[in-house]
C-alpha cells in the first residue's frame, strides 16, 4: 500500500493484520467501557441535582415517575434475559476460528448490552426526577 509523505512522494507500506488481543487488553477495554457508561450516569444525576436544583422543588406530577419506577423494573428483567440471548446469537454468528476469541467477544457483547439496558433506565428515572 502506497502512503503519501508529502511533497509528491510516497513511501511502500506493508499491513498485516493484528495479533489477538490478550486477555488482559481484553478486560482493560471493558473497564473503560463500564467506566464510562457509569460515569455518564453519574454526570449526569451530579449536574440534574446540582446545577439544575430537580430535586429541590416539589414534584409536579407522579406519572412520571410511576413510569419511570415501571421502567425501571422492566429494565431489570431484560438485563438477566436479553445479553444472553444477544451472546448466543454472537456466538452462532461468530467467523473467529480460535474458541477463546469467539467466547470473549460474546461476553463482551453480553456485557456492553446489560450495562447499556441499565443505563437507559438510569437516565429515564434521572429525567423523571428532573421534569
Amino acid at each position: 500500500m502506497l502512503v503519501p509523505c508529502g511533497r509528491g512522494k510516497s513511501i511502500n507500506v506493508m499491513i498485516e493484520p493484528r495479533d489477538n488481543p490478550t486477555t488482559a487488553q481484553r478486560v482493560m477495554v471493558l473497564q473503560i467501557i463500564t467506566a464510562a457508561m457509569v460515569l455518564g450516569v453519574v454526570m449526569f444525576g451530579l449536574v440534574s441535582v446540582f446545577a439544575l436544583n430537580s430535586f429541590q422543588q416539589p414534584p409536579a406530577g407522579q406519572i412520571v415517575s410511576i413510569v419511570a419506577a415501571g421502567f425501571a423494573l422492566l429494565a431489570f428483567v431484560m438485563h438477566l434475559f436479553v445479553p444472553e440471548a444477544v451472546a448466543a446469537s454472537v456466538l452462532k454468528q461468530s467467523s473467529a476460528s480460535n474458541r477463546v476469541d469467539k467466547l470473549a467477544a460474546a461476553y463482551q457483547t453480553r456485557h456492553i448490552v446489560k450495562l447499556a439496558i441499565l443505563e437507559g433506565a438510569a437516565f429515564f428515572a434521572l429525567v423523571a426526577g428532573t421534569v
